[in-house]
């Protein structure tokens, strides 16, 4: 909050918080003080997501109306029946990873289908390792599985349509579409880049050209928590 009072621009690792009424009263502070607050959701902002907002139209020719959507967000922080002591400052698997596939669908379906926490529907596992989300809002049905317990690092969103699916595989920084009868493979990593490096680089350019509403924190965090307006 210091350097936000102090006029500079922020971009900071997630969880921005674990508070929703903290990160609400971040939020409204930056909108206060005109500067950007981003939070570096990794998924977000990866190639194959960008690829997608930049030619989406092309890209869902002939594939008919989105009817839904499956992510898989899996991070090896549970091996031989053991939790990795780097995983012991991230609150378990949901909190961890559900909030990187729930940026990903905002900015793909857009926060006017993302705004209340009665589209969400988030099944945990008492273990806090693996976790299942389900959404249904507008004829779209969606589920976003997290999991520790696979040993696989591996992040990737399935958009389901009428007549195939478009699948934006963000560990390979690529994407696959599936018209019904054939496979094609677009590869969004043409400078054959490391992933985190470019979805560093994509958030610094978000917050060079102002865009610090991309995925509104307090919107996101409210969902993750299921924090009820009063």
């Amino acid at each position: 909050s210091r350097v936000i009072s102090s006029g500079r621009n922020v971009v900071v690792e997630k969880p921005l918080s674990y508070d929703y009424l903290h990160i609400k009263k971040l939020s409204d502070m930056a909108k206060e003080k005109g500067v950007s607050l981003i939070c570096s959701y990794h998924a977000a902002f990866s190639n194959d997501v960008k690829y997608f907002l930049d030619n989406r139209a092309n890209l869902e020719d002939g594939l008919g109306k989105l009817v839904g959507f499956e992510c898989d967000f899996y991070d090896p922080y549970y091996l031989d029946g053991l939790r990795l002591p780097q995983s012991d400052s991230l609150h378990g698997s949901y909190l961890d990873s559900a909030i990187n596939a729930l940026s990903v669908i905002a900015r793909i379906l857009g926060l006017e289908r993302m705004s209340s926490v009665t589209d969400v529907r988030p099944f945990i596992s008492k273990d806090n390792l693996h976790s299942e989300v389900f959404y249904e809002k507008d004829g779209i049905n969606g589920v976003i599985r997290t999991d520790w317990r696979k040993g696989l690092n591996l992040k990737k969103t399935k958009l389901i349509y009428e007549g195939g699916h478009l699948l934006l595989h963000h560990s390979m920084q690529r994407i696959e579409k599936f018209d019904g009868e054939n496979t094609d493979i677009l590869d969004c990593n043409a400078e054959k880049a490391e992933r985190l490096l470019n979805q560093y680089l994509s958030t610094i350019c978000a917050l060079e050209n102002g865009s610090a509403d991309i995925v509104p924190h307090s919107t996101m965090y409210k969902l993750l928590l299921g924090y009820e307006d009063n």
